[in-house]
């Protein structure tokens, strides 16, 4: 593995750590998240036994659901909204673009780091609400994430960016209303 990618990868898994140590959101039994930190840096191991993003099983409590989509889906939504800034501002836009071309590139590199890990994520024990809402926002995060690294045009991509628009804004209500 490169080095930035490892420093990344390890840079992640100990935000990860320190937002999950962070947050106690309630629910059954909790559990504890140790940091080691080494040389400033934090540490993170993984048992798992390959690179890839490790799976997260449903999660049936509301506040904790909200917490980890949007937490794992961060750097993709971040990506997406960058794309979209460069092509609604620019008139004539191309995908060979340099500055066009990196951020697809970013978005297709958060895209792998988000997904598969998140499918199966919303339990059935959460509200109907927060099912409903985290469900769609993580299927249009893939449709916008798909449109651009496929390279798709406005005819697909504008109904892709207005559909994840408004999932995201009501995953963020919904989520906000748990407390």
């Amino acid at each position: 593995m490169k080095v930035v990618a490892k420093a990344a990868v390890l840079g992640l898994a100990g935000l990860t750590a320190f937002g999950a140590a962070g947050c106690n959101r309630g629910g059954s039994g909790g559990g504890t998240t140790t940091i080691i930190q080494q040389g400033g840096a934090a540490v993170a191991s993984s048992s798992g036994s390959s690179p890839g993003p490790a799976s997260v099983g449903p999660i049936n409590d509301s506040k904790e659901l909200c917490h980890q989509v949007l937490l794992k889906t961060r750097g993709l939504s971040n990506a997406l909204s960058s794309f979209w800034k460069i092509t609604s501002n620019r008139d004539g836009w191309s995908y060979t673009d340099s500055d066009l071309g990196d951020v697809v590139s970013r978005v297709e590199k958060e895209f792998e780091q988000a997904f598969p890990a998140l499918d199966g994520i919303v339990g059935k024990g959460v509200s109907v609400d927060i099912f409903d809402a985290a469900n769609n926002y993580l299927k249009t995060i893939k449709s916008f994430s798909t449109a651009i690294t496929e390279q798709q045009h406005n005819d697909k991509l504008n109904p892709a960016a207005s559909d994840f628009g408004h999932a995201k804004d009501k995953l963020s209500d919904v989520c906000s209303a748990t407390g």
